[in-house]
């Protein structure tokens, strides 16, 4: 983690490598939770309202197109765990 960044905030190759992988520059703040081997970030954490005023539905977000195929999305059940 870089020293010289805040906690809570994203540094400038973070935005420029979510904008890469989302395909768009990112609405509001967000910071990086999950990083690959590389570095890359694999998960952000969105602040809860975009840089307009608008709510951020989702709060964490899997930004690698890599991540997103290798885990499973699933729907939680209260019986059974979670469900694919």
């Amino acid at each position: 983690m870089d020293p010289t960044v805040p906690d809570g905030q994203a540094r400038d190759d973070d935005v420029e490598a979510v904008t890469a992988l989302l395909g768009r520059r990112p609405e509001g703040r967000f910071e990086v939770v999950v990083r690959d081997g590389d570095g890359v970030p694999v998960v952000i954490r969105n602040h809860p309202l975009l840089d307009d005023g608008r709510p951020m539905p989702t709060r964490d977000r899997r930004s690698s197109p890599t991540s997103q195929n290798r885990v499973g999305m699933g729907r939680p059940s209260s019986s059974r765990g979670w469900l694919r």
